[in-house]
C-alpha cells in the first residue's frame, strides 16, 4: 500500500471507471438487452394472430 492518498485517488479512479461504465452500459446496452427478451414476445405473439 503507498500513501493513503494515492490508495484514495486510485480507488475513486477505479470507482469512476466502474460507474462510467455502468451508466454506458444502461443507456448503451438496455434497449439491446431489452429488445431480445421483448421482442420475440410481442413479435411471436402478434406473428400468431391473423
Amino acid at each position: 500500500m503507498g500513501p493513503p492518498y494515492l490508495v484514495n485517488s486510485l480507488l475513486i479512479k477505479i470507482y469512476l471507471v466502474v460507474l462510467l461504465a455502468r451508466i454506458g452500459c444502461i443507456k448503451l446496452l438496455n434497449p439491446c438487452l431489452h429488445q431480445p427478451a421483448q421482442a420475440p414476445d410481442w413479435a411471436v405473439h402478434y406473428s400468431k394472430q391473423p
